[in-house]
């Protein structure tokens, strides 16, 4: 017969409750997010010949981040993003995912390739960093 001690016993809600948390999110957005949305014509920026742009360089950026990290299509970031400034109670328009790939692609930045396994699957990642 085995007996249990003190050191053998879990507390099970506890433990529920750290595998709940696993699958929470937290994203902290700096103080100069709604600041450094839209860009601003000024002397600095003069204003060119035809559509002037809306969106800065940081906001197409931040979102293309997104849908890299996140593994998503344009239209999923752009309503991710939606939620995101509603839940921040901000007044901003989000571009609309015409506008992030043509920016994207005029920006010229080169995100890191997703790996993938010999059969052409997207790995995943496990909380140590390593493919699961």
């Amino acid at each position: 017969m085995v007996t249990s001690t003190t050191k053998d016993k879990r507390d099970w809600s506890k433990y529920n409750e750290s595998l709940v948390n696993r699958g929470s999110l937290t994203l902290f957005v700096s103080k100069d997010f709604a600041r450094d949305w839209y860009v601003r014509h000024d002397e600095k920026t003069p204003r060119k010949r035809g559509g002037q742009p809306k969106y800065t360089d940081a906001a197409i950026l931040a979102m293309q981040s997104l849908r890299f990290l996140f593994r998503q299509p344009l239209r999923s970031i752009e309503g991710f993003v939606r939620s995101l400034v509603a839940m921040m109670k901000l007044d901003l328009e989000v571009p609309d995912y015409t506008t992030i790939a043509l920016k994207f692609k005029e920006m010229k930045v080169k995100l890191p390739l997703i790996p993938r396994d010999r059969n052409g699957y997207v790995g995943s990642l496990n909380s140590t960093g390593f493919n699961a």
